[in-house]
């Protein structure tokens, strides 16, 4: 939005090394060989998280409370939205309990990628909170080249193995949600 505000997240003037907002960020080649710490998993932070690790040495995604994560494409190769939004859906959830459509909805995500064994679930239910749309994140994870953090992992990760000054930050705060990239600035 023209004009908006953008929260620096507190703290951050203590911060020795580079840092970003997500606004600023071009592309991938600038986190070349870089250790890279998304902090936020909204749309933007995943985003930010796989294209990032396709060029960087490292990409962890840090996550205060998970989020369920949506295909593009779902069932027979229809957009998501478009299934979510069909006329049989909405009558069975106005049908259905809110506990029981959550149920249904997130043992058909699990059914894609256990949430859990991901280091993703969130600590509410689907139908919630705004819900995370990323075809790539689960094979990023997988594959190791994105590491799903917890804050308190964030914080053991953070201290035993970088010091602050060797780090860039890259953060965006758009809407509510907030996305932070830490760089490593050496391999």
């Amino acid at each position: 939005m023209p004009g908006a505000q953008h929260t620096v997240p507190a703290g951050i003037e203590k911060f020795k090394g580079r840092y970003l907002h997500s606004r600023d960020y071009k592309d991938a080649q600038a986190f070349t060989d870089k250790r890279v710490v998304v902090i936020g998993i909204g749309n933007s932070g995943s985003d930010l998280a796989v294209e990032i690790s396709q060029t960087a040495q490292q990409v962890f995604l840090s996550t205060r409370r998970g989020a369920w994560i949506l295909n593009r494409v779902g069932d027979q190769g229809y957009p998501i939205d478009t299934i979510l939004t069909t006329r049989l859906n909405t009558f069975l959830q106005k049908l259905l309990s809110s506990s029981m459509a959550c149920d249904h909805m997130e043992k058909k995500l699990n059914a894609r990628f256990d949430h859990s064994r991901y280091g993703l679930k969130p600590k509410h239910r689907v139908f919630q909170q705004h819900p995370t749309v990323n075809d790539d994140l689960p094979n990023r994870i997988i594959s190791g080249r994105v590491r799903a953090l917890q804050p308190q992992a964030c914080g053991r990760q953070a201290r035993s193995s970088t010091a602050p000054h060797a780090l860039t930050v890259l953060f965006s705060i758009a809407m509510i949600a907030a996305t932070l990239l830490y760089v490593s600035l050496s391999p």
